[in-house]
């Protein structure tokens, strides 16, 4: 219901995944108000080779990578997504609650953070990797909408992808400047770009769900280095929009055994520096375009050429449909030339006097016949000239 000036709404809560099987209904008109203050900011590390990796227990002994910033997302729409390359949605600013209950909706601002940076990287154990390699950035591949078909609220199960953000919001009237998300997540996969181009990716690891019992909703950032996989439960609108509930699902970020290299791309210039090479294509980071990534990007996007014939097209309807409405409307104020009425004879164009007036100094004839002292009295007035109107 994105850009209404009401929120009220007749809820159905569903409770979706097998693992739960079961679906619970609310009817009556509700109200989302907010239940609980700003968050401040999970506090930052510092990137280093001690704080960066850690080992991920019980989950075959997986490396982990912390979190290390975290900043409050600027994302459109209504700061409910990240900007920024290389960071992931851990937690919310605000939760709120409708007031017949039925469970906690994450609110503006999301809260995203970027995993650490490692000064050096673990050995390789495929080999893949030659030693003495070193990461230059966190960078996101294969950013899309969720594809998941029964759960739009989550990134998809069998994937490494983080949600970065959602591309439609929902006003919360209640409160000024405060939004929540609605329908189709948008996932990242993140992954560390090493200083030979090649891109080690990371997975999701020691999965859950939020253990916070007072904020459900939040993954808790760097203070549990958990980013959010998405949401489970959810309700819809009855205008069928999917609304995220809590408790959200949060992943920690393990090193995989995934490495993309560039030499995949060499007939591509091994992407020219602005991309990532994956299935021997160019994934390009913001900013730039083309296959090789070699082009800057307008504004960080292209207009693909249907858009600019759409245009086009567009405005030559709208100039005609200007010009007819235009007509009519001087026709309406009486300023447009109307068609000129027919004569008795049938001659259809109006035809003026051949004489407007007779001066007294006039003398002569006209023709062949002598009108000297013939009374003109008779004769047409110069009030009786014809005017065709709007000449």
């Amino acid at each position: 219901m994105a850009g209404s000036s009401r929120e009220r709404l007749l809820l159905v809560l569903l409770v979706a995944g097998t693992a739960w099987g079961r679906s619970v209904e609310l009817s009556g008109p509700d109200v989302l108000v907010p239940r609980s203050s700003r968050l401040p900011l999970p506090p930052s590390l510092n990137d280093s080779a001690t704080a960066a990796l850690l080992l991920a227990n019980g989950d075959d002994a997986k490396i982990q990578l912390r979190l290390c910033e975290c900043e409050r997302a600027t994302g459109a729409p209504s700061g409910l997504s990240c900007d920024k390359e290389g960071w992931f949605i851990s937690s919310w600013e605000r939760q709120g609650q409708w007031v017949a209950g039925g469970g906690y909706v994450p609110l503006s601002h999301a809260i995203c953070c970027r995993p650490c940076l490692p000064d050096e990287l673990p050995p390789d154990p495929s080999g893949r990797i030659p030693a003495g390699e070193k990461p230059l950035a966190v960078i996101s591949l294969g950013c899309h909408a969720s594809t998941d078909r029964s759960l739009s609220t989550r990134c998809e199960a069998g994937a490494g992808s983080f949600v970065t953000g959602y591309s439609e919001a929902v006003k919360v009237f209640t409160t000024p400047d405060t939004f929540y998300p609605i329908n189709t997540v948008q996932c990242c996969t993140p992954a560390l770009l090493l200083d030979s181009g090649d891109a080690w990716e990371l997975e999701r690891c020691g999965c859950h769900d939020s253990r916070d019992p007072d904020f459900p909703v939040n993954c808790g950032g760097t203070t549990t280095d958990e980013l959010l996989l998405g949401y489970v439960f959810f309700r819809l609108s009855p205008l069928g929009h999917v609304v995220p509930v809590g408790p959200a699902q949060c992943c920690k970020a393990c090193l995989s055994s995934t490495v993309h290299p560039m030499n995949q791309c060499d007939d591509l210039n091994s992407c020219s520096g602005h991309g990532v090479c994956n299935m021997r294509r160019c994934e390009c980071f913001d900013g730039w375009t083309g296959p090789d990534c070699g082009e800057p990007a307008r504004n960080g996007k292209s207009i693909p050429p249907w858009a600019i014939a759409l245009i086009v097209l567009s405005s030559s309807a709208l100039a005609g449909i200007f010009i007819i409405a235009a007509g009519y409307a001087l026709q309406a104020l009486g300023l447009a030339p109307t068609t000129p009425t027919g004569s008795e004879d049938g001659d259809g164009d109006e035809r003026q006097p051949l004489l407007i007036r007779l001066d007294a100094d006039d003398s002569g004839s006209v023709g062949s016949a002598d009108t000297t002292g013939t009374n003109c009295e008779d004769d047409v007035e110069a009030d009786e000239v014809f005017r065709v109107r709007g000449a």
